[in-house]
């Protein structure tokens, strides 16, 4: 199921890594597109874990014969944390500071 459902995220990958010239396109302001695109462009590394995570919690949290309401919220609660330290790491620590594109990075990991 995964692979029927992975070739979903691969136009999404197209849209989100040429963004900037779409945007443009429809008429952004060309410093709010050159950002979206930067931002955009990194995070569609993580899109491959987003579709995988999209298709787990649908399966974990529609059959509710199995019980397992709770899995997706436990990994969220133990996940989230991992995230905001990595913001904090990637995003603003003086050694490795990578500013803004250190925030599409830390969730593309987490």
């Amino acid at each position: 199921m995964f692979f029927a459902e992975s070739s979903a995220y691969q136009p999404m990958f197209v849209i989100w890594f040429n963004a900037e010239p779409i945007l443009l396109l429809l008429r952004q302001e060309p410093e709010v597109a050159r950002l979206a695109g930067i931002y955009l462009k990194w995070a569609s590394l993580g899109l491959p874990a987003y579709a995988f995570n999209c298709i787990s919690c649908s399966m974990l949290t529609i059959n509710s014969r199995q019980g397992l309401f709770a899995v997706p919220t436990r990994i969220i609660m133990a996940v989230a944390p991992i995230n905001v330290l990595l913001n904090y790491v990637l995003g603003g620590l003086e050694p490795i500071r990578l500013g803004f594109i250190g925030a599409p990075i830390a969730t593309s990991i987490s």
